[in-house]
């Protein structure tokens, strides 16, 4: 979930440690942006879900 949080609100650090780090100078595309924040948005939702699940097994 904390990824998915950083993803969303800084997809610039993502792309740095994806492969920015090799390239001086170099910045991300909008298209690449908006990529990595809808990854952001999945991985939040699906982490939800797991921790939801998680909690039902654990009270039943």
């Amino acid at each position: 979930m904390v990824i998915g949080i950083l993803t969303f609100i800084r997809p610039d650090i993502i792309w740095f440690f994806e492969g920015g780090y090799k390239y001086k100078g170099a910045e991300q595309s909008r298209m690449y942006s908006g990529v990595n924040i809808t990854r952001g948005i999945i991985a939040i939702g699906l982490s939800l879900v797991v921790l939801y699940f998680i909690y039902r097994a654990l009270i039943l």
